[in-house]
């Protein structure tokens, strides 16, 4: 048997079915080692297809969602708020990828990127011509549920179980599909291992006995819908042209509601699973393995190779890409992916590009290899002697070999925009190269995941402008490392006319040695009394004549010894209305009121300076947030 399917073997234009379980870690499963369920069913997909062991999600529910569908890391988005979906990214989802390729498309089962009482068309404006999706923090899942379906209450929902009517909805929409003959995507999002909601006023209904469904139970069920699915797929007589994956949005949780006790209060079960001879708890939430690591598997009988196992690494935003390629759809124009398709290892035997898997949550986040691991806060591991993060981080100086993987992480960490635990914040770097911004040739470059002043440019001062807009109430962070010469960050500027270009005239804030750090001025003031507006330590008023007010709120050098000479540091800049204030790893710097009628700007330009004389300075992680 031949290692691999040839290109010519795979039909063009398959269908593509998803199942995505919930809470399930790969301990769950006994093709991959779990002893404690029995999963028959999702063990017939791997051994007739592909098991993948290095597949990742993110640490938890929703930041996986949104990964999935926009093939974009949540901090590329501006970490969405919880159970949102940003409107801006609606037309260049998975499903709308598909949707322009002429697939029909459809998701039952769980939705949690809207709440649905406000907004029941929100999986049609993401992509999704049917849906049939419980009603997310509004009622059931499982026994009398609460379904929206194609966006309207479905009634008749007393003494059914919910995840019977998601694979009913799916195996109508694939018979329809078929009758049309027209290729479907179905995402079937599995309500199942996830235990009920806490937050509706009062207790769902029982599964039986006063007790909700346990964690086994509830992974015996999941498995039965996997087989009952996979069955109508054959049934339909669809599975010589049918796609199948199954994975999970994290892990397994540490514990599940079960009951209700005497005093009205919903009550947990802790979770473990018996796993190649171990106890384990699950991780839901957590960034080691098993919050992280899930099980991945493709099937696909004549096309892919039965049995086959592979270590290649595969994240949630390699899946639009994936699709995209196996349904011949163009990519979404002007969408920065940061996914990479693994359709070359599931049909032609072709390792994956990917060299390292991303998670993310709630403002913290890792990278990895198989070797290495390496946090945002700088934590970094050797997971070949410390696998599950047991040990501590390592300290003290580094082997060759740790040195080089730690390098690799550090690159590969600063290629992904930094994430925050207060969603609307959008990248407006992406940390290869200078789309997006404009400047004298040569004064810029982009080296290891940042904006690099050269101090190679001809002539004195000028400026990289961002050309995303010219926003007028935001807050800006980014990380900037002073070598030498003179720099600053510009912002509400505008551009002037003539030669030379790329000159830039308004707010700037200085980036330059810590001891003149924390000066807000006016560069290439228009007149004298606007060239120093704040320095550190300062709080300054001026009013709409001019005249300024200066109020001392603390020692500027103990203010600027926080930044330091060499190294990175945080700057934020918030502006709104009439107020600017500047921080500095996390320390305020300086704050400016301007009501001057004549020069006070209220809008602008965002910009980074090269003053010329030698000037080398860095910029990355540069993310914009939009206040309204």
């Amino acid at each position: 048997m031949a290692s691999h399917a040839a290109k010519s073997e795979v039909p063009e234009r398959p269908n593509i079915l998803l199942i995505f379980a919930d809470d399930v870690g790969r301990e769950v499963l006994s093709c991959y080692g779990g002893t404690s369920y029995g999963t028959p069913a999702i063990d017939a997909l791997a051994t007739g297809g592909m098991r993948f062991t290095h597949a990742y999600a993110m640490p938890v529910c929703h930041p996986s969602r949104v990964c999935l569908l926009s093939g974009q890391y949540p901090a590329r988005l501006g970490n969405p708020k919880w159970g949102d979906y940003p409107a801006e990214a609606a037309p260049f989802t998975l499903a709308q990828t598909l949707k322009k390729a002429g697939y029909a498309t459809a998701i039952a089962g769980k939705w949690q990127l809207a709440l649905l009482k406000k907004n029941p068309d929100h999986p049609q404006e993401l992509g999704f011509d049917r849906s049939s999706v419980f009603g997310w923090h509004e009622g059931a899942r499982y026994h009398d549920p609460l379904i929206y379906e194609d966006g309207k209450v479905r009634e008749g929902t007393d003494g059914k179980y919910g995840p019977d009517l998601y694979v009913e909805y799916l195996t109508d929409f694939m018979r329809d599909s078929r009758d049309k003959e027209q290729p479907f995507f179905a995402i079937y999002s599995m309500a199942l291992c996830h235990d009920v909601t806490d937050d509706i006023g009062k207790p769902v209904p029982f599964y039986r006995d006063g007790k909700w469904m346990s964690y086994a139970e509830m992974a015996h069920s999941m498995d039965e819908m996997v087989g009952r699915i996979t069955k109508a797929v054959d049934d339909l007589g669809l599975r010589k042209n049918t796609l199948i994956l199954f994975t999970t949005d994290n892990g397994t949780a540490a514990a599940s509601y079960i009951t209700v006790n005497p005093d009205g209060k919903m009550v947990k079960d802790p979770v473990y699973s018996e796993y190649e001879g171990r106890q384990i708890r699950g991780g839901k939430g957590t960034f080691v393995d098993w919050g992280t690591r899930v099980p991945l598997i493709a099937n696909w009988p004549g096309v892919i190779v039965a049995g086959k196992v592979t270590d290649d690494f595969v994240d949630l935003s390699d899946y639009l890409p994936t699709f995209a390629e196996i349904a011949g759809a163009p990519l979404p124009e002007g969408v920065k992916l940061d996914g990479t398709s693994f359709a070359g290892r599931l049909f032609r035997g072709e390792a994956s590009s990917r060299e390292w898997a991303y998670a993310e949550t709630k403002g913290r986040r890792f990278v990895k290899t198989r070797e290495f691991k390496l946090y945002g806060d700088d934590r970094f591991y050797d997971l070949r002697v410390d696998p599950e993060e047991e040990l501590g981080p390592l300290k003290g100086e580094l082997s060759e070999e740790q040195a080089a993987g730690r390098k690799q992480l550090e690159l590969a960490l600063s290629g992904v925009p930094l994430p925050s635990d207060d969603p609307g914040f959008k990248a407006i770097f992406n940390g290869k190269d200078l789309t997006g911004w404009e400047g004298v040739p040569g004064a810029w470059e982009v080296s290891d995941g940042a904006i690099r002043c050269t101090g190679q440019a001809e002539g004195k001062k000028n400026w990289l402008i961002w050309r995303g807009g010219e926003p007028d109430d935001f807050e800006l962070r980014m990380e900037f490392r002073f070598t030498s010469g003179n720099s600053g960050v510009q912002v509400r500027s505008h551009e002037l006319e003539g030669d030379p270009a790329f000159q830039v005239q308004g707010y700037q804030v200085e980036v330059a040695e810590a001891k003149v750090m924390g000066l807000w001025h006016h560069s290439l003031a228009p007149e004298k009394y606007r060239s120093h507006l704040a320095t550190a330590g300062q709080q300054v008023v001026i009013a709409k004549s001019g005249e300024k007010t200066v109020k001392e709120f603390a020692d500027p050098l103990e203010i600027q010894a926080n930044c330091k000479d060499g190294d990175w540091n945080e700057l934020v800049i918030v502006a709104k209305g009439n107020r600017l204030v500047q921080r500095i790893n996390g320390v305020k710097f300086a704050e400016l009121t301007d009501q001057d009628e004549k020069y006070a700007m209220r809008k602008g330009l965002i910009a980074l300076q090269d003053h010329g004389k030698g000037t080398v300075a860095e910029f990355r992680k540069i993310r914009l947030k939009v206040l309204k």
